[in-house]
């Protein structure tokens, strides 16, 4: 009828059971008096581009599933073009629509003004100019809906030969991780200022009996002023032979039987043969898995009260 065929992708199977892709186009064929007497095929062999273009098709893939898991985004930087590239993760972090255009100008306002907007200005100014890397520079954004936010910022320029023609990083969100730790610092705090000025003395031993925490009691019945002069010591350390015998058998069978020591009244010598007299509890401390890592120990001083 005189009408080319568009260009199609066929798929065949060769005689091996091996998968081919072609490109195909069709055209007439005419004779020196312009009649049609046949259609000429034209044949192109692109089984190693389609191949090609599923791997990067199933390698992109990847890389997004991973960054919805991971919460890190891709950015990319054309410095030729001036043009900036936010995957949809990137995006997402800023709070941002899909279909927003960044470009590198306003990017940087997306950062906390002060510390953190000098700093990845900074950051992007010495790699431009000194090829300088940047990575883990924690810092604040304000998304676009007004909320502040926690990211971990990196990048590193890319050449062409030995030209520098854009930067290309990651983006994470660690808001949440931040905020935990910074609770977790608080709570510390909390638990550290408690046991400080608790009227008892307190310690916690590990499964060797050695202190690896004491407040401020246990550290003035010591006789020391820093705590670090006692973490680490066990009872043998501090105490007569006879007396830390039978306090780490008492340890053990806490630890072993799961069993604590409650108001137990006891008798401590120290080495400089100070002798108190205590109200004692010594309760297991356990893991995940219920197994006793070591135990807590509370003591209150009766001496004047016996």
């Amino acid at each position: 009828k005189g009408n080319s065929q568009p260009m199609g992708i066929h798929k065949a199977i060769d005689c091996d059971g091996q998968e081919l892709w072609f490109e195909w186009t069709n055209a007439p064929w005419y004779d020196v008096d312009e009649n049609i007497v046949g259609a000429i095929i034209q044949l192109s062999n692109i089984t190693d581009a389609v191949k090609n273009e599923l791997e990067l098709n199933k390698k992109e893939l990847f890389l997004q599933q991973q960054a919805e898991i991971t919460k890190i985004g891709r950015w990319e930087y054309n410095i030729v073009e001036n043009k900036l590239f936010w995957c949809e993760t990137t995006k997402a972090i800023h709070e941002v629509p899909r279909d927003f255009t960044p470009n590198i100008e306003t990017a940087l306002f997306y950062y906390k003004e002060g510390h953190s907007r000098n700093t990845i200005s900074m950051a992007l100014f010495e790699a431009q100019n000194k090829g300088k890397t940047w990575s883990n520079l924690k810092l604040q954004i304000v998304t676009a809906s007004g909320k502040e936010k926690w990211v971990m910022a990196g990048g590193k320029p890319i050449y062409n030969k030995g030209e520098m023609v854009g930067l290309i990083g990651t983006f994470q969100d660690i808001h949440e991780q931040v905020e935990a730790h910074t609770k977790t610092i608080d709570n510390e705090k909390l638990l550290r200022t408690l046991i400080d000025n608790l009227p008892v003395n307190v310690y916690i031993k590990d499964t060797e009996s050695r202190k690896v925490l004491i407040n401020k009691a246990e550290c003035e019945y010591l006789g020391v002023n820093d705590p670090k002069e006692i973490i680490g010591k066990n009872d043998f350390d501090l105490y007569p032979l006879e007396a830390t015998r039978k306090s780490r058998a008492e340890d053990l069978k806490v630890m072993n039987t799961l069993k604590p020591v409650i108001g137990k009244e006891t008798k401590k010598t120290t080495l400089d043969g100070k002798v108190t007299s205590f109200l004692s509890s010594k309760i297991p401390l356990l893991n995940s898995k219920g197994i006793a890592y070591g135990i807590v120990g509370i003591s209150l001083d009766i001496t004047r009260l016996k």
